[in-house]
């Protein structure tokens, strides 16, 4: 519906891939029922931290889509800068040691030249990826030209 709106209306919005880091850790040191726990901690962190209007979706596994309505680019950085910002200084007790939670995140903007939904998630798993090999708890753009910025 939201990249049927900006076809039609204009605008942009942002899709958001994130995926925690190092979470098989967690589940490896704590156990299956400590990592879903974790998971449904980060999901309520989540939508706290969005904007009002935003949606937050867990994918599967460790990984969370959320749609930041009519943010272009700079405006979807600042939030989940924010996010990580924030999710630094959270906490997660799930067990005695459980390590400090931290995500990557691709953006992807959805805009009326997008070529359908696949593209967009496709576009924001791999500016997320770049994240990760950039060294993890960051915010990575995609660029068409340039993949991730």
């Amino acid at each position: 519906r939201a990249l049927l709106q900006v076809r039609s209306e204009g605008g942009t919005h942002a899709l958001c891939y994130i995926n925690l880091d190092h979470f098989k850790l967690v589940n490896d040191s704590f156990g299956h029922a400590a990592g879903d726990q974790m998971l449904r901690a980060f999901a309520e962190y989540l939508v706290a931290a969005v904007r009002d209007g935003d949606w937050v979706g867990r994918l599967g596994a460790d990984e969370f889509a959320v749609f930041l309505a009519h943010a272009g680019q700079d405006e979807a950085k600042r939030v989940l800068q924010r996010v990580i910002r924030n999710l630094g200084q959270a906490t997660f007790p799930i067990s005695e040691g459980s390590p400090q939670l931290s995500c990557s995140i691709g953006v992807v903007e959805v805009s009326a030249d997008a070529p359908d939904v696949n593209w967009l998630m496709s576009a924001a798993d791999s500016a997320c990826y770049a994240a990760k090999q950039a060294g993890r708890n960051r915010v990575h753009c995609f660029n068409e030209n340039r993949m991730a910025l």
